[in-house]
């Protein structure tokens, strides 16, 4: 799963969070819908979208441990990281050629050009501001 990970584990906020109705909660919360929803725009900004499987993948998620608290924005479509980080030019390892479809045609190939990054989750993250948190 590609993912970008706010966590905490200060004593101070981890007070605020049980304390005040939890309110560091619902403002980490809010960002990281914010986070969520920039980065299945980008998806679309950067042409990714086919069936638009990726883009509604993305979500957001409040997880815990020993560790603290934490929200995840990511996706569990395996070729997310691919369309994220982008690949080298590449070739087939064991056989004469590739293999994929692509609509209803089966393409062949020796070798591909590779795919440039496309860091959606990155720029959502990066986009990120102190108003994001705002209640």
């Amino acid at each position: 799963m590609a993912r970008i990970r706010v966590n905490w584990d200060n004593a101070e906020i981890q007070q605020m969070l049980s304390g005040d109705g939890g309110m560091v909660d619902r403002a980490v919360a809010r960002a990281a819908g914010r986070t969520r929803d920039r980065s299945k725009a980008n998806v679309g900004r950067y042409g990714r979208v086919d069936t638009g499987t990726m883009r509604n993948s993305i979500r957001s998620q409040r997880l815990s441990g020993r560790v603290g608290v934490w929200y995840e924005v990511g996706t569990d479509v395996y070729y997310a990281m691919f369309q994220h980080d982008g690949t080298k030019a590449h070739g087939p390892r064991r056989a004469k050629a590739m293999r994929w479809t692509s609509g209803a045609t089966i393409v062949f190939a020796k070798h591909v050009a590779g795919v440039q990054p496309a860091p959606f989750l990155k720029d959502a993250l990066d986009r990120l501001s102190a108003s994001d948190f705002n209640l």
